[in-house]
């Protein structure tokens, strides 16, 4: 006979468990994430302490002629923790999941992914060993992170080096000081068509922070259209030669340009614009991005992002008849707003995130919970 109780748990909600009155009937510390009449149900992925970061949801999705899929959906809302890996173990009983005298033997559990991304990650496995399984499962999930590293929060200092060769993957190069452990000379590209430079001279205070920051209104008052700069981080992210062995800066700076700017572009005699540009490659640019670049973000320690410098205070340089940066006494003087292309730069932690639930005897801070099968 199965009894079904509900748990009132203070600041958690209610959680669904059941016990078999039989020699197989489960520990008496269950920790149900669903209903057992539901497919789906959720628990908090937490860092020691039962610090709060994201979600795991697991789903039952039944197939025809056996058991199914267990897809588990680790969502981290933390855009400064990147995943190095994710682990996980679904058993029918607890005495089952990997354990050392009721420490968790992570290294046997059934599931380990590295290098995920940054952000949600959805995992399915079949349901092998327990076909047709209708009951209580038993689930250990767990994720190691690496913390990025944050850029400066001072002013930083630039010098230009405008000129731009054939094959060049980036538009110009900037070199970068008064950024600690972040100097040195970046690809970099043109924010705003509309606005000139002077690359003989060197910025001395400028402004630098990520594109993938949560502040969209700071990247709103330097880009015409903020939207679309995750279509510029799929595009730094790519190799140039997928349009084509002639493909490099230009081209890309120039599909920048159609991408964010909502002023016109310089066409192909215009004083901002040098070397030579290829429409149909531009195009290709373009279409590729808007096909398969958005919701894109960089995914892992080492892949490129998008940094914009500027000169602020933003709205000093505005004109305040069209909000714009246009060239003449509104504009920031002799600088436009610049992207540069950046290699996240991440260190390990030492700390795991668990799914909460009931916890393991011996190891503080790590758990396993129950999804209810029917």
């Amino acid at each position: 006979m199965r009894r079904c109780y509900v748990l009132i748990l203070a600041l958690v909600g209610f959680f669904w468990s059941c016990e078999d009155d039989d020699d197989n009937q489960p520990p008496a510390d269950v920790f149900f994430i669903n209903d057992c009449s539901e497919r789906s149900g959720s628990t908090p992925l937490v860092l020691p302490g039962e610090n709060e970061i994201g979600d795991i949801d697991v789903t039952f999705i039944p197939s025809s002629g056996f058991g199914g899929i267990i897809e588990i959906d680790y969502d981290n809302d933390r855009e400064d923790l990147l995943y190095k890996s994710i682990i996980y173990d679904i058993e029918t009983s607890f005495k089952d999941i990997p354990q050392n005298n009721g420490i968790p033997n992570t290294a046997h559990f059934t599931f380990k992914q590295k290098n995920t991304s940054l952000g949600r990650v959805v995992l399915s496995v079949i349901t092998g060993g327990i076909e047709n399984f209708q009951g209580d499962l038993f689930i250990a999930a767990l994720a190691d992170f690496s913390e990025r590293e944050d850029l400066p929060s001072d002013s930083v200092r630039t010098s230009i080096l405008r000129t731009h060769n054939a094959g060049d993957p980036s538009y110009f190069k900037v070199t970068l000081a008064g950024a600690g452990s972040f100097d040195g000379e970046y690809p970099a590209f043109c924010l705003q068509g509309d606005q000139n430079q002077n690359d003989a001279v060197d910025h001395n205070t400028l402004m630098i922070y990520s594109s993938l920051s949560t502040n969209r209104a700071t990247v709103k008052e330097v880009v015409d259209d903020a939207n679309k700069i995750e279509l510029i981080n799929w595009i730094i992210n790519q190799d140039p030669s997928r349009w084509g062995p002639d493909a490099d800066g230009a081209d890309i700076q120039m599909a920048i340009w159609e991408l964010i700017e909502t002023t016109a572009v310089p066409g192909p005699s215009g004083a901002r614009i040098q070397g030579v540009f290829d429409p149909a490659i531009v195009d290709r640019i373009v279409e590729d991005a808007e096909d398969e670049g958005v919701g894109f973000k960089p995914e892992h320690c080492g892949d490129k992002e998008f940094v914009i410098l500027h000169k602020g205070p933003i709205d000093d340089n505005k004109n305040p008849a069209t909000g714009t940066f246009n060239v003449g006494a509104y504009s920031q003087p002799d600088y436009q707003v610049t992207g540069i292309v950046m290699e996240i730069r991440c260190k390990d932690i030492s700390d795991k995130a668990w799914g909460f639930g009931v916890p393991f005897a011996r190891q503080p801070g790590s758990y396993y919970f129950n999804f209810c099968v029917e």
